[in-house]
């Protein structure tokens, strides 16, 4: 909003050079944004001066020709309204030439503005002092932009976050889902103008410098794997909830012999949920699988769990299930008798009402028996209640009305009479929120309704309806995805049916505002590195229109034993430094060690008591032996300073060896000790007797 209104003065400022008919309006010249500018209205300044004078002394002269009684022979004198005349026009084609040149002082303004709006890259990127793992960095942008963050390990690339943000300031990317291993790791933002294609190459964006280093020493212990994952008849996968989990990373694939693999991934999601939602994802003659993983809440203490077993969806038992409930509902009714149809159709309803409405939905848009039991059972009913169906599609929307075919509408009446499918696009302000929400690169948005023969118009139906039609002009099929908004605006993912005739299908249980818009190619390259998500700035997008906030609660311990480590896990900011003799630079971190590292420490504690624990290792190196030693002084947590108290550190090994080091400096508020070994150290202390 800023630069629009930037861009408004200037233009307006411009403007305020057109000529009045006592002078000419002069812009303060210490306003302008720049010496580009000053010049180009300068010159229209001293041009427009320069006018106003030829202008006065051709007054000046017609006044004297008015006293002078001497005239050549046969020339016309001007009458009044002659000189009033070429005066106004002399006027007139002055005004033209200011305007022209306020005009181009205008569309210089104009384009020195539009370069004040290209896109900054983002700055000071850090890792967040609270959540071990989570990238921050600040978006110095006013408009909406977008980003791309690349992570490295050791300055290969391993994953990438997808996001956007309307308003400057600092955003958080959990990317400790992503870090697994000890190592270095470091990110780069790519920010892009907001729609602009983006890569994943840092090949075209707006790039950032890279950011600091972050040193992670992979702990011991490991949350547990997922179990009990099952999918429900309509597609619903759930799953039993990890302790010390944060997210959950799901995986869904579809057997498809066209790859090497024999199996095609069509979704990764993260959710902080125990269950998501895949039936948008299934269609006619594909097998489907899925896996699941924790992400833990904290990678100090814990790992990632390994990922589950696949799961397989099985399609045809829930197709077979809705079958059989099907004709179980018609039973004995009598198809051939209008009170018979009736009858079938009110069984039907009541079969599929509430949560078997959605097994009936994935049934008719997957399985082509369920689509004929439907189709038979309509067209029975049409003739029983003397029904019309009829569809109508404004011009405005690309869609042939004669193209598009229902199934299952006329299952909705409960009167005679005629029912009215409509294709129309809402207005202007609903298109242009539900485009710029929805995130497309491109995108049209069209509003569809069932009425008539006492349906009502935007209630839920009673049975499923089934739309084939064209899909619009403007998208392309091969990257479709339909977006369906409900009224609070959330919205669910359709599964798209394309068939061999170039229409598509989707199958609803209401109708509203539906977005057709072009998704990115999915990346099915088999290359588990690379995950591309999509984020706010402040939550992950997930599916269904929802969010998940990945504000991350601290842990909190609850066995004896997790309290007794957690006592001496610092919370204060680590503060050190090294001798500048050392031949390589170390890194310091507060961390809470398992209870392999804690059982070492207490070995070697004697008559010491633990203070703090650390991991120590060299800068960029996941090295635990080094050739020389390195001198390090660490200040001592106040809240650990007394008078009298001695200090050392224990350093444990990566192979559980303890090692203690003593204190060479003998100082209240820092300790200092020299090590070649590195991996987890505590700082112990005792008191003077």
């Amino acid at each position: 909003m800023k630069t629009h209104l930037k861009r408004i003065v200037a233009i307006l400022g411009a403007m305020l050079l057109l000529v009045s008919q006592k002078g000419v309006i002069m812009v303060n010249a210490t306003e302008l944004p720049n010496k580009e500018n000053e010049v180009t209205i300068e010159e229209a300044s001293a041009q427009e001066e320069k006018s106003v004078q030829e202008e006065r002394s051709e007054q000046k002269r017609i006044e004297n020709e008015k006293t002078d009684t001497k005239h050549t022979i046969g020339e016309k004198i001007p009458s009044v309204e002659e000189k009033k005349t070429d005066e106004e026009t002399s006027t007139k084609e002055k005004e033209e030439v200011t305007e022209e040149k306020a005009e181009n002082a205008g569309i210089a303004l104009l384009s020195m503005t539009e370069e004040d709006e290209a896109v900054k890259p983002a700055t000071n990127l850090r890792w967040s002092d609270e959540i071990l793992g989570k990238a921050v960095f600040y978006n110095p942008n006013e408009e909406t932009v977008s980003f791309v963050l690349h992570l490295f390990k050791a300055g290969n690339e391993i994953g990438a976050w997808k996001t956007w943000n309307s308003e400057n300031g600092d955003i958080l990317i959990p990317c400790y889902r992503d870090i697994v291993e000890s190592g270095t790791y470091t990110f780069k933002i790519e920010t892009f103008a907001y729609g602009e294609e983006q890569d994943h190459d840092l090949s075209s964006g707006c790039i950032s410098e890279e950011s600091p280093v972050f040193n992670y020493v992979k702990p011991d212990s490991k949350i547990a794997a997922v179990k009990n994952i099952s999918w429900s008849s309509n597609g619903v996968i759930s799953w039993d909830a990890v302790d010390h989990a944060d997210m959950y990373q799901i995986e869904l694939y579809c057997a498809d012999g066209n790859y090497e693999s024999g199996y095609r991934q069509l979704e990764g999601r993260i959710l902080n949920s125990t269950y998501t939602d895949f039936s948008n994802k299934l269609a006619i003659g594909y097998e489907y699988f899925v896996r699941v993983k924790a992400i833990s809440e904290n990678i100090n203490l814990y790992t990632h769990s390994e990922y589950s077993d696949y799961i397989a969806f099985d399609g045809a038992g829930v197709t077979e299930k809705v079958n059989d409930k099907f004709d179980t509902a018609i039973g004995d009714s009598d198809l051939n008798t209008d009170e018979g149809v009736k009858a079938a159709v009110s069984s039907v309803k009541a079969a599929f009402d509430g949560a078997a409405k959605d097994e009936l939905k994935v049934a008719m848009q997957t399985d082509a028996a369920t689509q004929g039991r439907v189709q038979t059972l309509e067209a029975k009913y049409k003739d029983a209640m003397q029904l019309q169906t009829s569809v109508n599609s404004n011009e405005d929307t690309g869609i042939d009305a004669a193209a598009v075919k229902l199934l299952g509408a006329a299952l909705n009446a409960t009167e005679s009479g005629k029912v009215e499918f409509s294709m129309s696009k809402p207005s202007e302000d609903i298109q242009k929120e539900l485009i710029t929400t929805s995130r497309f690169k491109k995108a049209i948005v069209l509003n569809l309704e069932l009425d008539g023969a006492g349906i009502t118009k935007g209630a839920p139906l009673a049975v499923p309806v089934t739309v084939t039609m064209p899909a619009p002009q403007e998208i392309d099929i091969n990257v479709l995805t339909i977006l369906h908004y409900n009224d609070d605006g959330t919205y669910e993912t359709l599964p798209v049916r394309a068939n061999s005739d170039g229409t598509i299908s989707f199958t609803v249980t209401h109708f509203s505002n539906f977005v057709f818009g072009e998704k990115e190619s999915q990346n099915e390259s088999g290359n588990p590195g690379i995950s591309y998500n999509t984020d706010d700035g402040s939550s992950i997008s997930n599916d269904g229109g929802k969010t998940v906030n990945s504000t991350l609660a601290m842990w909190q311990p609850t066995t004896p034993d997790e309290i007794k480590r957690y006592s001496v896990f610092g919370k204060e900011k680590v503060s050190y430094s090294a001798d500048t003799k050392n031949t390589y630079p170390v890194t310091v971190l507060n961390v809470m060690h398992g209870k392999l590292c804690f059982d070492s420490f207490e070995a070697a504690l004697g008559d010491y008591t633990i203070g703090r624990t650390y991991n120590i290792l060299p800068t960029d190196k996941a090295i635990y032996k080094m050739d020389s030693k390195a001198k390090i002084t660490l200040d001592i947590p106040k809240t650990l300073q007394k008078n009298g108290r001695e200090y050392k550190m224990i350093c444990v090994t990566q192979n559980g060896q303890p090692i203690v080091l003593n204190d060479l400096d003998k100082k209240l508020d820092t300790i200092t000790f020299e090590t070649d070994s590195y991996y987890a150290f505590a700082l112990v202390y005792k008191d003077a007797k």
